[in-house]
């Protein structure tokens, strides 16, 4: 709801793409929040309530916002937020044509790793992600919250 809020606040399209253990792009459930078109608090609710079963795969997520990006011209400045609890590796051949695609189009990732548990770690994020723009929300729960806080928001 935060990054909504902000999209909001800036005028900005949002798309919030909801993934798990899914390896198809395309069945990966979307909610689209366009600023010309006027959305309800319900639909909101639905889109932040959203659970999509369990697991953990990330090409498929990825897949799905370059798709996105690509295609709909509402979003060829888009910033991608990348947010987990978890981790999956990535093949080689789509990392390196992500990556290619990110540098070519001018995006940025910001991924945000919930590891309240401890047991997530970074390496998969560091692969597609600025390792200064991954952000653990354990270090939101430690000193200098505030800060770690106004950094991702900065940032975005």
């Amino acid at each position: 709801m935060g990054l909504l809020e902000i999209a909001i606040s800036q005028k900005r399209d949002f798309a919030a793409i909801h993934f798990s253990g899914d390896t198809n792009p395309k069945k990966l459930k979307v909610h689209y929040f366009l600023k010309e078109e006027p959305y309800s608090i319900e639909k909101v609710l639905e889109c932040v309530e959203y659970f999509d079963g369990g697991g953990t795969f990330f090409e498929a997520p990825l897949k799905r916002a370059q798709d996105i990006i690509t295609e709909h011209k509402k979003f060829t400045t888009a910033d991608l937020i990348f947010v987990t609890d978890g981790e999956a590796p990535i093949g080689d051949k789509f990392r390196d044509k992500f990556n290619d695609w990110i540098k070519e189009n001018k995006i940025s990732i910001y991924s945000i790793l919930i590891n309240m548990g401890g047991y997530s770690s970074t390496a998969t994020l560091k692969e597609f992600t600025k390792p200064e723009n991954i952000f653990k929300l354990t270090d939101l729960s430690q000193e200098g919250q505030d800060d770690v806080a106004i950094t991702i928001f900065d940032s975005i």
